[in-house]
């Protein structure tokens, strides 16, 4: 979800400062300290005018007291046009061949769709706290954030329908290597995990078929160094993702004042993207390579300033 995360390799599980971190890891959202509010559009397998599905996204998360947040998104991965053909005539492939009149004519009965609607409920918390390191050094600020997003799936699928409701989990740790090492040279670490449809969500269908959504694990490692710069930092990320094998995702992200650009490698390929801000307002644009089609993804995002007095 979202064009940021496409461009870090789509599951960068340490990654956080943007609405759409929660979908690869639910702790992200704690890290959230103003309400955001982010849309995405992304045309996906052929033409852009003309593509053969569409992935939508909205979203909208917010701070509570205590250092908490929750929010609310919405997916949905539609195509359109899907020919539904009538059932081969024969017992063979040589029975076509040698019988014309066995043949099929190639013309589609009709058409039908298939849409995937995901409602989540998301929900962080994040933990501040001092870690005394000796006499020798000062005390070490730490930043444990925790998440929780609740999924409800319905897909429907010409004339079936199915639903499921799936649990995501997720944990960060984030300090500052710079004053653990007292180096001015050194940056912010973050150690992230997540588990993904942590229950091998079970997606149940009207004809009473079970099908389940295997478990994704995520290990990640983030940094972030601004190399002496007032207005621009650099951020490199890893993860390791376990799925149905295990893949090492990587990712990078400069930033320039309100300019930024990003590179990953996510499970399918390369992905290029790029930022810009303005005040409350983003937009973010990803590009990846598919061995069979290309993806495009367009995001937009508005964060809402503080309340007088905060």
């Amino acid at each position: 979800v979202g064009a940021r995360s496409l461009a870090l390799g789509g599951y960068a599980a340490a990654s956080y400062g943007s609405i759409d971190n929660f979908h690869c890891n639910p702790a992200a959202a704690a890290l959230l300290n103003r309400p955001v509010v982010s849309v995405m559009y992304a045309p996906s397998y052929g033409a852009v005018t003309d593509p053969l599905a569409v992935y939508h996204y909205c979203g909208f998360q917010a701070p509570l007291f205590g250092g908490a947040t929750v929010g609310v998104h919405w997916t949905r991965f539609f195509v359109d046009g899907i020919p539904l053909y009538p059932e081969l005539k024969g017992g063979s492939l040589a029975d076509r061949l040698n019988d014309a009149s066995l043949q099929p004519d190639g013309h589609a009965l009709g058409y039908f769709q298939n849409a995937e609607d995901v409602v989540y409920l998301s929900f962080g918390l994040v933990f501040r706290h001092l870690v005394p390191l000796g006499w020798l050094y000062g005390d070490l600020p730490v930043e444990i954030p925790l998440g929780i997003t609740i999924k409800i799936l319905r897909q429907s699928l010409h004339q079936n329908s199915a639903s499921a409701l799936g649990l995501d989990l997720g944990a960060m740790l984030n300090f500052s290597l710079e004053r653990l090492l007292d180096s001015d040279f050194l940056g912010q670490v973050t150690l992230a995990f997540s588990a993904l449809d942590i229950a091998r969500t079970p997606i149940l269908w009207n004809t009473r078929h079970e099908d389940r959504v295997q478990r994704t694990m995520l290990f990640g490692l983030g940094y972030a160094e601004d190399f002496g710069m007032r207005d621009g930092h650099v951020q490199l990320f890893y993860t390791q993702y376990r799925k149905y094998d295990t893949a090492h995702l990587l990712g990078v992200e400069a930033c320039y004042r309100g300019l930024a650009l990003r590179s990953g490698m996510g499970p399918q390929g390369w992905n290029l993207g790029a930022g810009l801000r303005w005040h409350g307002c983003a937009v973010d644009y990803a590009f990846s390579f598919l061995d069979f089609s290309q993806v495009h993804r367009l995001s937009c995002s508005f964060t809402f300033k503080r309340e007088a007095g905060e």
